[in-house]
């Protein structure tokens, strides 16, 4: 097998950004300029000043596959095309470091477009600042730099270098001068390892990138394809956009790039876990891009308006990604149309089945595959949709821990206690869109972890719960008179409607004192928490019975799996 790697290459900073300015080294267009802020921006230049590392650049090289490119690198033009160059060579990793040492070390007579992406330019040197301080400056708007401040573009500039030199002299600042000098040459002879990796396997380009990179915006499939297809004149990234765009009023404006291409690989039978960026851009000029992207469009949207009925609401609140996957394939093989009664049915014991059962977890790529077909093959002969190998006793959950699919389960069935439509709604979109922070603590001076101190609730109605748990609400509220008998009562109606909607038995003692703000009552905490425990395992159970299922004994719930 012929090495991944080419011995490195270590040119000099002046030599590797000529090669940027020239397309020898172009920057595909899944990468996104300037991400750093001010301080990462300078800490790096002052790296580069002291001589100290800054880690290697990589790069892809290769004859056979062209990238869609950028064509900028925030005002500054850039070849898109590497001419009659071959191998081309595509930067992979070290995107932030390049653009920030490019942009600080290149002249413009136009800097708004820096400017509007809130990247501050030029960059400049103090040579006249205190030994120990960071000498990289910022200049205030509307202020002129003093004598002594140095433009960093004029570094691998010599005209300007010579320029600025020449006035620092005749203003009687020769040591001022002489550190100019001293300064550009450290900048142009910085050397900077550059390591190519030599491969025309699209799956072991991007695999290895993902290994290797160690920060920054990482590299997967979804990037690739992008610029693959980029190339081919379909814009991946507008497209995805769009259908995000179309997806937000439900919630779901956040889904994940990946999970738009696992509905593509699904529909064309591809390892869903493979990585296949040349056969799925194959596959999308094959078919063509507006229609691929239509049908995606169409295959997803009714995915998601069918997981509303389950009151999953936006990605966060997802118990499995393949799940949406299943559902997407199946609502393109049945062409979109709507779900009978028996249909319906079907699916709601399937997934919330797969859910409980926690069936996706490790799953292989075959095997999700051969789900997804049972599951459009139980929709259509109305057979039992719950996998034969799934496990049906169920222990009950006593840590909470929400990137386990169990927690989510429990989450999303807290929701469906709330009575009014509306609101139930509003906490399922929260919970979709938020994930985690739309589960609060029920009271703040007990463990997060406890699944029965946890709460869905929007932030109105966790304010009313605890009210209702507070002895002085009362008494703040309704002062004594003679219309606060019926007050109180409505109170108490109102009380008697809330707290079981979510888990908090009607006999919960006041969890505070009235007299200390804040402060909660131990013995009165203990108390509902052990009775919401017990709610719980009885929501859950209960359920869990409608599937055929049974909650198991009081062994602990291991909520490590990821889903």
């Amino acid at each position: 097998m012929a090495e991944l790697f080419e011995t490195p290459q270590v040119p000099r900073l002046s030599a590797l950004l000529a090669q940027v300015r020239s397309g020898a080294i172009l920057i595909p267009d899944f990468q996104r300029p300037f991400e750093w802020d001010d301080d990462r921006r300078l800490d790096l230049l002052d790296s580069v000043d002291k001589e100290m590392p800054i880690g290697a650049i990589l790069v892809w090289r290769t004859r056979d596959h062209d990238l869609g490119c950028l064509d900028t690198l925030g005002a500054f033009r850039l070849p898109t095309l590497a001419g009659s160059q071959v191998p081309r060579s595509y930067l992979l990793d070290g995107h932030q470091r390049l653009a920030t040492l490019y942009a600080a070390l290149n002249w413009t007579a136009d800097p708004s477009p820096l400017l509007a992406q809130g990247v501050r330019w030029p960059v400049w040197y103090d040579l006249a600042a205190e030994p120990g301080d960071r000498p990289f400056r910022f200049l205030a708007r509307n202020r002129q730099p003093p004598p002594t401040w140095l433009p960093m573009h004029a570094l691998l500039e010599p005209k300007r270098l010579y320029e600025r030199q020449r006035r620092l002299l005749d203003a009687g600042l020769d040591d001022e001068s002489q550190r100019a000098e001293l300064l550009a040459n450290r900048f142009k002879d910085y050397q900077i390892p550059v390591v190519p990796l030599v491969s025309e396997d699209l799956r072991l380009v991007t695999d290895s990138f993902v290994r290797v990179n160690s920060g920054g915006k990482p590299m997967n499939e979804t990037h690739m394809v992008r610029a693959l297809a980029s190339a081919d004149g379909c814009h991946v990234e507008t497209k995805i956009e769009a259908l995000r765009a179309e997806l937000e009023p439900y919630g779901w404006g956040a889904l994940d790039e990946q999970i738009f291409l696992n509905v593509l690989k699904i529909r064309w039978g591809l390892n869903i876990l493979d990585a296949a960026p040349s056969k799925l851009n194959g596959l999308v000029k094959k078919y063509g891009c507006t229609k691929v992207f239509d049908d995606l469009r169409q295959a997803v949207g009714w995915a998601v308006l069918l997981l509303a009925d389950f009151g999953v609401r936006g990605p966060r609140a997802l118990p499995y990604a393949a799940q949406l996957v299943a559902i997407a394939e199946l609502g393109r093989r049945l062409k979109g149309e709507n779900l009978d009664l028996n249909q319906y049915g079907t699916v709601n014991r399937w997934f919330w089945a797969t859910t409980y059962g926690e069936y996706f977890t490790g799953m292989s790529g075959k095997r999700i595959r051969e789900a997804i077909d049972a599951l459009c093959q139980a929709v259509t002969d109305g057979s039992d949709p719950i996998p034969t190998d799934l496990i049906r006793k169920i222990d009950p959950i006593r840590t909470f821990n929400f990137r386990a699919t169990r927690t989510r389960a429990l989450a999303l069935q807290m929701t469906w206690r709330i009575e009014d439509e509306q609101l139930r709604e509003r906490t399922q979109r929260a919970l979709g869109e938020q994930g985690v922070d739309a589960v609060h603590r029920l009271f703040a001076g007990r463990e997060g972890t406890l699944p029965e101190n946890r709460i869905v609730a929007l932030p109105e109605e966790l304010q009313h719960v605890r009210q209702e748990l507070n002895p002085i609400t009362e008494l703040l509220i309704l002062p004594q008179s003679e219309t606060s008998g019926a007050a109180r009562e409505a109170m108490r109606a109102a009380r008697r409607q809330m707290l079981p909607q979510y888990l908090i038995p009607l006999d919960a003692p006041m969890a505070h004192y009235h007299n200390r703000p804040g402060g909660e009552i131990p013995d009165a905490v203990d108390r509902i928490l052990a009775a919401r425990r017990t709610l719980i395992d009885e929501l859950e159970r209960e359920f869990l019975e409608s599937l055929s299922f049974t909650l198991g004994g009081e062994e602990a719930t291991d909520n490590g799996g990821d889903s």
